[in-house]
């Protein structure tokens, strides 16, 4: 006779903790359970948490006899009536149609404040207690989305049950023993002080006797020791993430790497400006301070070690093993002091950067030149033929650049030195080369004068060749003997905008020089122009490069065409001191420079913290002619500003109504103009406001329906709710009355994060560029002209130029600009 068994799947990870045991248990209700590894005091602390089974402890070669007669002996000694465990029962559909999202989470937790501490739940469990019958698929879906990335960090309602898949157990209403706050450093990234000047973030892998932590390092750090005194612990930043595949060694080298590339975007100035003195904060509030998730432990691990490295602004207020919860931090004695020194930002790790692309592409012996920026990191690779390099590169270099943080970019000019040899050795051996070729850059062509004799077969297949291996068309000369034929194997991306250079090679070095001198030395921003002999290429310096790309590039055109020399702006950034003195150069009457700006190389905006007062209009004028200058943003923080321009007594002057400004559309006009003016400076009275939960509740609710909105945020003290939009210039048009019915219902003002979501704003121009025209990597970003700009070695054609970018603009309110080659389809 078959039996059938229903055995129920259980996921439990490789290294469970005691509860997720006890758990496991609880489930399976077995008559004896033995425990067989982990040490005494392991082994003894679980038995404790084991209830309703018999537990034994075998010592370490013990030998228990499970034989049928002792299997018996030991069953008649149970009692004749044994108590079966039965799970806490769980209540059922109390969330009254109501969608779950963060606010309910409370709700959610009081709900089931009865279910034990060994015993999990999961999602199902909790969406068949909000929904009921009234459950879908994709509530569970949505409820999980809100438990990962939406409860208060420090505090969670429900915490992850290890590495059971979307499993949690219930926030427990009293204080946690100190046995168990230690007990859930195990499996976290914890920030450990390793000597008096060094704090380092390792991985907790177990707390052995004596309270000594043992600790793995991240690939790269190499420590003699393994375990450190529990004293030692500076901070938690969060769990490891799993990631498929990978060791704990590698998932904590990767997110020490992605934590160390988010905090060179970090500003610690900008942090301790935004911090309030008297004021203490936990490492989630100092998230939000800095504008990353306060949910993912890269970004968490990222303002750690920010805070740390900087004691003269920050300082830690109270003691994570002794103390009761969350460590705070606060402003240092010396911070005001600290802000009047030029903020060091950490330069990018140059060595491991180019470690990195090696892995993915090794070392091609294509590859003659790797360049990095020591500012920003970039990567810029120069190989003899770039469009084959892209070609075989493309997907591994797009990897590397995520990993890295950086772009990393195949240079589009080719070495003409190294292309015109090896164009050279393609030629028939009946043909001999009469002096230097002629190169026409933006035809990317190679012309030969030859002499001797060559079929028309022999020419094509020298073309061929030199298409394939290299993108150029090759040309030769008809002289006498020598068979053409009537096209170029490839059609030019581009016509030549000049008469092309008579025959011979391009312009002598000096030449060169004196005609790009010439023609830019009396430009404005203007600093000096070199050249890199091998690549024929001049490269110009300008103290605001963006700038005068878009203003001067006829002249760069007229230089390239005059010389046969390529125009490169270097650097594609300006300079720190260029920036400061444009700002100083823009500030308002009226208004004073606290220490030195801060620049912002993460998204082109440079702050000055200023006193003193001006007016409004002034300070936009400023900010207008700062960004047409340097094709930054300015901003200007900390002063006073005047809702109406004053008089030179001092004293304020009224808007003047004409006549024909008496009706009451105008006058209402006015006075709607006076009161944003005055709303402006004007905090909100906090006694007009629903409460902070409530007001992030209303908004989500009304805001339900749209998917571009990942973020809501909250300025407590200005009562403010912050919007994160993909593309916010859309959004401000789209659901203009959805905010204003958003502050009606609230009391709360709604402002909108200015920043596009650069991942979102990609991705979609990617979706509109076709993969033949080969762009390479990352699109440069201007925020100050809200325009993202991809280059690429191959061609589209003007209709789908104009298509893409009209589709993007109307899409995220931003320019798309395309330097490509033209194809004439």
């Amino acid at each position: 006779m078959a039996v059938q068994c229903k055995v129920a799947k259980y996921s439990l990870s490789a290294h469970a903790d005691g509860g997720e045991l006890a758990s496991y248990a609880a489930h399976l209700k077995p008559r004896r359970v033995a425990l067989v590894h982990g040490d005494d005091e392991a082994r003894r602390a679980l038995q404790t948490l084991l209830e309703q089974t018999d537990v034994l402890l075998p010592r370490n070669g013990e030998t228990l006899d499970l034989s049928v007669r002792q299997k018996k002996q030991r069953v008649e000694s149970l009692p004749a009536a044994e108590t079966v465990v039965v799970p806490e029962s769980l209540p059922y559909g109390i969330g009254d149609d109501v969608i779950f999202n963060a606010s309910h989470l409370e709700q959610l937790w009081k709900a089931l404040e009865h279910v034990p501490s060994y015993q999990v739940v999961t999602v199902r469990d909790l969406v068949n207690v909000w929904y009921g019958e009234r459950a879908i698929p994709e509530h569970a879906m949505w409820l999980s989305d809100v438990m990962e990335e939406e409860q208060p960090y420090d505090e969670p309602y429900f915490t992850p049950a290890g590495e059971i898949s979307e499993a949690y157990y219930v926030r427990r209403t009293q204080e946690d023993a100190e046995e168990d706050r230690l007990r859930k450093l195990v499996g976290r990234i914890i920030l450990l002080r390793t000597n008096p000047a060094a704090a380092k973030p390792v991985f907790c892998r177990a707390i052995d006797a004596r309270e000594t932590l043992r600790v793995l390092f991240p690939r790269g750090e190499s420590y003699d020791r393994t375990r450190f005194p529990l004293r030692a612990l500076l901070e938690v930043v969060g769990p490891l993430p799993y990631e498929e595949g990978l060791s704990e060694k590698e998932t904590l080298t990767s997110c020490v790497r992605n934590g160390r590339r988010i905090r060179r975007g970090l500003s610690a100035y900008a942090l301790a400006q935004n911090c309030q003195e008297g004021e203490s904060y936990t490492l989630t509030q100092l998230c939000e301070l800095a504008g990353v998730s306060q949910h993912k432990v890269e970004e968490r691990l990222a303002v750690a070690k920010l805070v740390q490295q900087h004691p003269r602004l920050f300082e830690q207020y109270d003691d994570l093993v002794e103390g009761q919860g969350p460590v705070h931090y606060g402003l240092a004695s010396t911070w005001r002091e600290a802000l009047n020194e030029p903020e060091q930002r950490e330069r990018p790790d140059q060595n491991w950067i180019l470690t990195t692309i090696e892995r993915y592409i090794g070392t091609p012996p294509e590859l003659i030149r790797r360049s990095v920026d020591g500012e920003s990191g970039d990567v810029t690779l120069t190989f003899i033929y770039p469009e084959g390099a892209w070609e075989r590169y493309h997907e591994q270099l797009e990897a590397a650049a995520e990993e890295t943080g950086v772009n990393i970019i195949i240079s589009p000019h080719t070495p003409l030195g190294e292309m015109s040899s090896f164009a050279q050795k393609q030629l028939p051996p009946g043909l001999t080369v009469q002096g230097n070729p002629s190169i026409f850059v933006e035809q990317r062509l190679i012309r030969f004068n030859c002499s001797g004799e060559a079929s028309e077969e022999e020419i094509q297949a020298a073309q061929q060749r030199v298409q394939e291996e290299t993108g150029w068309t090759l040309a030769i000369a008809s002289n006498a003997g020598v068979s053409q034929p009537a096209q170029p194997a490839r059609q030019a991306s581009s016509p030549v905008a000049a008469t092309p250079i008579s025959a011979g090679s391009v312009v002598q070095e000096q030449q060169a020089i004196s005609t790009a001198r010439g023609l830019m030395s009396g430009l404005a921003g203007f600093l000096k122009v070199g050249m890199e002999k091998a690549n024929y290429v001049l490269r110009v310096r300008f103290e605001f490069p963006e700038v005068a790309q878009q203003r001067y590039g006829t002249i760069f055109q007229q230089i390239e065409e005059s010389t046969g020399w390529h125009v490169q702006l270097y650097p594609l950034t300006p300079s720190q001191e260029a920036l400061a003195t444009m700002a100083h150069s823009m500030l308002p009457d009226g208004l004073e420079v606290i220490g030195r700006p801060s620049i912002y190389w993460d998204r082109n905006t440079v702050g000055m913290l200023c006193k003193g007062s001006t007016e409004v209009e002034a300070v936009y004028e400023a900010q207008r002619q700062f960004t047409a200058e340097t094709a930054w943003t300015l901003e200007l923080q900390g002063m006073t500003l005047q809702a109406a321009p004053a008089t030179r007594d001092g004293r304020r002057l009224e808007p003047e109504i004409t006549a024909n400004e008496q009706d009451g559309d105008q006058r209402t006009a006015v006075a709607v103009e006076q009161t944003a003016t005055k709303q402006m400076l004007v905090e909100a009275d906090p006694q007009d406001r629903v409460s902070q939960v409530q007001a992030m509740a209303k908004a989500s609710e009304l805001l339900s329906d749209a998917e571009d909105l990942y973020q809501i945020g909250v300025d407590a003290k200005r009562g403010c709710l912050w919007l994160h939009f993909y593309f916010p210039k859309g959004a401000r048009v789209k659901y203009a009355q959805r905010f204003q019915e958003i502050k009606a219902q609230t009391g709360w003002d709604v402002e909108l994060h200015e920043r596009v979501h650069l991942k979102a704003l990609t991705n979609t121009a990617r979706r509109l560029i076709p993969i033949e025209a080969k762009i390479i990597g990352k699109p440069n970003i201007d925020h100050g002209r809200q325009r993202i700009t991809f280059t690429g070695i191959g061609a589209m054609s003007a209709q789908a130029k104009e298509e893409a970018q009209r589709t993007f603009e109307a899409a995220t309110g931003w320019q798309l600009e395309l330097r490509l080659g033209t194809s004439e389809s």
